[in-house]
């Protein structure tokens, strides 16, 4: 059995008696092994939260083990051999920890070649302080992706000690907080590309200043209700992707023109989104267009502040737009000033209408949407009918679900033919399902 490479995985960790029997498994001589996975599937006693350290301690695996996650279990710490370079066991490159009572995290930052942090349902876990960077003189030299989710209460993250280097090569930031806790400055650095947070209500209320330091930045996703916050989109030149949710209360200074390789944007959740489309009005007919953003996602957007209205001008200018999402818009028809925004999305492949409740009926302008592949009608229960001069010329995939029983009979085709049958008869691939 010394022998065994790849993955192993040891559940039910909490069945095991004693160390002695933990230690019967010898991982310390598989030398093989590059992946290690120790679970806890039910807590123990009170009693025996110390037998389930004794039981990690015995697991110790051998060095040449890369990856490792714990789960489950009521120790308040873990075992001492993950996080000490003398032992010869710093070779791990990912460690996952989650669902464990743990009331602190130790010396990861010691680790030299840790690529990979994750550290999810750590309920006990109420501050991460200096003993978390360890003593190094380069604090997660080789880290690229740190994650924190699931820590209610967590309320204290202390700074990497001042004069050391910190996550000289950190790329990816995922922060799922459940209570607000101020994040130190230097885990934001150059290198990083990825930042996805999400916020309890609040202000977050150094995010100018992680902005800028983060000028390599390409992926932004925020979650949260965050109150009088700005960010310089001229600082985000290099970002791809933005996605915002229930971020009501943000600035975005620069408008969107700014974020010149913009590729993908999802919006959700907004009471006023006219700042981060900002144009003056007399250069509304010389907009330049977006050259690179092919996808847009609008999910959510609030009826107050016209914030609905406000986005659909800067679509019609999205020339090179493939892909739309609308969700759950509280628009209940497309005027002609509406339809005429439609038609300028030339380039547009693949529509969707999701859960737009009060919406009566499609743009009349579809038909001159000449590149559209694939059309999406769901839980729209209000639509009726299709648009009075049918569907684009070239669609080859088209779906209604959770719509009206009339629009249902009006797209069936013979016997019972009905009068929207001659719009969709060219369309290869049609799926509709009554609600």
């Amino acid at each position: 059995m010394n022998e065994i490479s790849g993955h192993l995985l040891l559940s039910n960790l909490e069945n095991v008696s004693t160390k002695e029997e933990a230690a019967t498994c010898q991982l310390d001589k598989k030398r093989y092994l590059k992946s290690l996975e120790l679970t806890f599937i039910t807590s123990r006693l009170p009693g025996h939260v110390r037998l389930e350290l004794e039981v990690l301690e015995a697991l110790k695996p051998s060095p040449s083990v890369e990856m490792l996650t714990i789960s489950g279990g009521r120790g308040d710490s873990l075992p001492g051999w993950m996080c000490s370079t003398q032992s010869g066991f710093s070779n791990l490159k990912c460690i996952k920890v989650s669902d464990c009572e743990l009331t602190a995290l130790p010396a990861f930052g010691e680790l030299p070649f840790l690529e990979i942090l994750s550290f999810n349902t750590l309920h006990f876990v109420e501050m991460v302080g200096d003993e978390f960077y360890g003593r190094s003189c380069v604090v997660f030299p080789s880290l690229k992706e740190l994650q924190f989710s699931g820590m209610s209460r967590w309320r204290t993250w202390s700074d990497a000690p001042a004069g050391k280097k910190s996550f000289p090569v950190l790329k990816k930031i995922h922060l799922h907080f459940s209570n607000f806790v101020q994040i130190p400055i230097t885990i934001f650095t150059s290198s990083v590309a990825e930042f996805t947070l999400l916020l309890p209500p609040g202000n977050f209320n150094n995010i100018e200043t992680v902005m800028q330091r983060m000028p390599h930045l390409n992926h932004l996703s925020i979650t949260g209700v965050l109150d009088d916050v700005s960010i310089d989109c001229t600082s985000l030149r290099l970002l791809e992707v933005l996605c915002l949710k229930n971020v009501r209360h943000i600035h975005f200074l620069g408008g969107i023109k700014s974020l010149v390789n913009l590729r993908k944007l999802d919006m959700a959740g907004f009471n006023e989104i006219r700042e981060l489309f900002e144009e003056e009005e007399e250069n509304h007919g010389t907009c330049q267009e977006n050259r690179l953003l092919t996808s847009l996602n609008l999910n959510y957007l609030s009826h107050s502040h016209k914030s609905y209205y406000g986005i659909l001008p800067l679509a019609g200018r999205l020339g090179y737009l493939r892909s739309l999402l609308i969700r759950s818009s509280p628009v209940t028809e497309y005027a002609e000033e509406e339809g005429s925004w439609f038609s300028q999305l030339t380039s547009l492949e693949t529509l969707k209408f999701y859960g737009c409740s009060e919406l009566r009926g499609l743009p009349s302008t579809l038909p001159l949407l000449t590149k559209l592949k694939k059309l999406t009608i769901a839980n729209c229960p209000k639509i009726s009918s299709l648009p009075e001069f049918g569907l684009p010329p070239y669609l080859t995939e088209l779906y209604i679900t959770g719509c009206s029983d009339e629009l249902v009979r009006r797209c069936q085709p013979k016997p019972d033919q009905g009068d929207d049958w001659w719009k969709i008869s060219h369309i290869p691939h049609i799926l509709i399902k009554q609600r």
